[in-house]
């Protein structure tokens, strides 16, 4: 078993050839936890960023 990301990397074919619509898949079924956890935390940041921009 792998990690996603280097999963990727080991989908050559024969003589180099990728494919390269399993390789985009790929790629955006690495992103989605990151995308989710983000808008979920998203709220938090902009409050973080609210409050360290206020003098006082």
């Amino acid at each position: 078993m792998t990690v996603l990301t280097a999963g990727e990397g080991l989908q050559q074919g024969t003589f180099g050839q990728v494919n390269f619509g399993l390789l985009a898949a790929g790629a955006v079924v690495a992103m989605i936890p990151c995308v989710i956890l983000y808008v979920a935390l998203l709220r938090y940041y902009v409050a973080g960023l609210a409050s360290g921009s206020i003098k006082g």
